[in-house]
């Protein structure tokens, strides 16, 4: 169940991310149905917090029943994997635009059609992005570091983690990082070349939310940590002050959509006001998915039963499990279907929310897909013997 929720989790933000992108793109008015006025918890955040605890887990278990060198095979499995999955982006988004004609006014264009070439190898070397792709170079560098930190997990130093963490996130908020790679980039001259360098997400702040997850999932595996302790009574009242706290960012952050005030929140950084709402929305959620389903108040309960089965919902976990391709698949696809559409000027409301809607259900058979290629290997590996997919 633990691990249906947490892939349940990740199918929910990947399938939300992948809604809200697409909307972008096609400028549709689809994008008001979503969690994304309800507080500054957006899907980028859970995706990267739930990977960072899903590689806590496995990770951590491999290091303790295979050693160094069990935990070093998987972590060079992994960065295999998701630098392919990053190249085949950036090829894909090459070749794209080069079918297409550098002369293309789709808006995911606009930057990278200047200079295709230069952008393309800013990103194979880390230090560019593709438009809706940024989370792959950003996991490959904490993928690198994540050894590190769990060994200081294993050693019993979780709180000097967390430590390195918050400062790396504190040194973020001040523009360090932003001024560096715009400094790069005009004593290279590679700015004036139309090459953008960095990724939309800062590095340094995002690892809190990765570590953060890491530690988590690590001290779960290791056994020093289990979410059902917060059935304790005592921590009913931290729940509750959880629950006005994202009541309050809910609400301000409607109040701000309605008003039509402009947002001084930076994402890219990740300003302190997501920090907190994200902890106050997961103080909650986990007292609701422990706790909450056998709380006295009814109102409670019944929510916490509605969130158990919604994230417990079989397409959300199927998702979930395959989030990695299905992840880099939505950012070749939006290039794609971008470039077939064109301009979205002349085209309806229904027109739009009919293409948001035929981009998001494309995630299901991608996730089949690969499902029927694990089982296909896993298969080969056991000498021709069936083995289910996931």
């Amino acid at each position: 169940m633990r691990f249906q929720i947490i892939d349940g989790f990740r199918g929910f933000f990947l399938f939300f991310m992948v809604w809200m992108h697409s909307a972008a793109v096609f400028h549709s008015d689809l994008h008001y149905i979503s969690h994304h006025s309800l507080g500054w918890v957006e899907d980028a955040q859970g995706f990267v917090f739930f990977s960072g605890l899903v590689i806590g887990l496995v990770f951590m278990k491999r290091l303790v029943k295979s050693g160094e060198r069990g935990l070093w095979a998987l972590v060079r499995k992994r960065v295999k994997t998701i630098y392919i999955a990053h190249l085949l982006v950036l090829v894909a988004a090459f070749v794209a635009l080069w079918v297409a004609g550098a002369d293309t006014r789709t808006d995911m264009f606009t930057y990278f059609a200047q200079a295709p070439f230069g952008n393309v190898l800013a990103g194979v070397f880390l230090m560019g992005r593709i438009t809706y792709a940024d989370i792959l170079p950003m996991y490959l560098v904490f993928i690198l570091f994540t050894p590190a930190a769990l060994y200081l997990v294993l050693e019993g130093r979780t709180m000097l983690l967390l430590a390195i963490c918050f400062a790396l996130w504190g040194g973020a908020q001040t523009g360090v990082v932003e001024f560096f790679w715009r400094k790069l980039g005009d004593v290279s001259g590679l700015t004036e070349d139309g090459v953008r360098l960095g990724i939309f997400f800062n590095r340094f702040a995002w690892q809190a939310l990765y570590f953060g997850g890491l530690a988590i999932g690590a001290n779960m595996a290791l056994g020093r940590f289990d979410p059902a302790m917060f059935k304790d009574p005592k921590w009913r009242p931290v729940a509750m002050v959880c629950l006005m706290l994202a009541g309050l960012f809910a609400g301000c952050d409607l109040l701000q959509t309605i008003m039509g005030l402009e947002a001084e929140q930076e994402r890219n950084i990740l300003d302190s006001v997501y920090v907190a709402n994200f902890l106050a929305d997961l103080g909650i959620m986990t007292w609701l998915l422990t706790a909450g389903l056998s709380d006295g108040n009814a109102v409670l309960r019944t929510v916490a039963h509605a969130f158990r089965r919604l994230f417990t919902w079989r397409p959300l976990v199927f998702l979930g499990r395959h989030s990695l391709q299905v992840y880099a698949w939505h950012a070749i696809g939006l290039w794609l279907l971008a470039l077939a559409v064109g301009p979205t000027e002349a085209l309806s409301q229904l027109d739009r929310a009919i293409l948001v809607v035929a981009m998001s259900a494309t995630l299901w058979p991608v996730a089949w897909l690969n499902a029927r290629w694990q089982s296909f290997r896993a298969m080969r590996r056991a000498g021709g013997q069936s083995v289910p997919a996931e």
